[in-house]
């Protein structure tokens, strides 16, 4: 039992295993049946609708993917560029650069709590 880790029994997993197929297929069922009450969905509406709905878990698989090979400084390195376009198109330049300076101000006030000489103690 090594920390502290007990073992799961293979009734528990098989149960667990059951219940999320079983509430899919009932999840899967239940929003057909809307799609095509509502909206009158065809075949091809409710592929769209699917493929649309698989590009979340395709995003955080390139995502979880990419986190294995990359830093933290690298994953950040690219980041803040995307971020730092996405606030440019959505507020304009004035208000990032503001963002930005404040920014640093603050990194800057946050780095004079740093002490100077650490204590060999």
């Amino acid at each position: 039992m090594a920390l502290g880790i007990r073992k799961v029994s293979v009734l528990t997993v098989t149960f667990s295993a059951a219940t999320v197929w079983i509430g899919f297929f009932a999840w899967r069922v239940m929003f057909n049946n809307f799609a095509v009450e509502t909206f009158d969905a065809s075949a091809t509406d409710m592929g769209i609708i699917q493929a649309v709905r698989e590009i979340p878990g395709l995003l955080a698989f390139g995502v979880g993917a990419q986190a294995v090979r990359m830093t933290s400084n690298h994953i950040t390195a690219v980041i803040i560029p995307v971020v730092g376009g996405i606030a440019w198109s959505m507020f304009g330049h004035t208000a990032t650069f503001l963002a930005g300076a404040a920014i640093v101000a603050v990194d800057m006030l946050l780095a004079l709590k740093v002490p100077a000489e650490i204590d060999k103690a």
